[in-house]
């Protein structure tokens, strides 16, 4: 067995600490210039058409021909594409399109649904024109699932 001196362990563990600095700054400096073009270009929040929330919910829709579609089962994540492309394409979403959307039973849905305004998900209020309630996300959700698309499905 032999012994490492302790200059030559010492001068390895200071060549890899500056590595690592020279790492920890390369990644300082990308989540600056993140940082800097998000706030720079206001529509990065905004780039997500119609199209693209479209695509993901045929692509979801399309799984049961390939699987039993009792195996599936995120409503709230349904009910979240159906408002966001509500909410690209300017459409108010009533609360029972909403539960639709979940891909349950409308009881189900609006379990679902409460759950959703119970969490902070979504608001429920009156619609401008025949008073039925309608469903929006909120701001936060909204710019939350615009990230997703923008980060995720864009790169398709």
């Amino acid at each position: 067995m032999t012994r490492h001196s302790p200059n030559r362990e010492a001068e390895r563990l200071l060549a890899l600490s500056e590595k690592v600095g020279r790492v920890a700054e390369s990644l300082a400096e990308l989540a600056l210039e993140r940082d800097t073009l998000e706030r720079t270009n206001p529509s990065s929040e905004t780039d997500v058409t119609g199209e693209m929330v479209d695509w993901l919910i045929r692509a979801r829709r399309a799984r049961v021909r390939y699987v039993p579609a009792g195996l599936f089962g995120e409503p709230v994540w349904d009910i979240m594409l159906h408002l966001m492309h509500a909410e690209i394409t300017h459409q108010c979403i009533s609360e029972s399109s909403a539960c639709l959307a979940s891909g349950c039973s409308e009881g189900i849905g609006r379990r679902w649904l409460n759950a959703m305004v119970k969490n902070g998900l979504v608001v429920v209020g009156r619609g401008p024109n025949d008073g039925e309630e309608q469903v929006e996300l909120i701001p936060e959700v909204s710019r939350s699932l615009r990230r997703y698309f923008r980060d995720i499905v864009e790169d398709r």
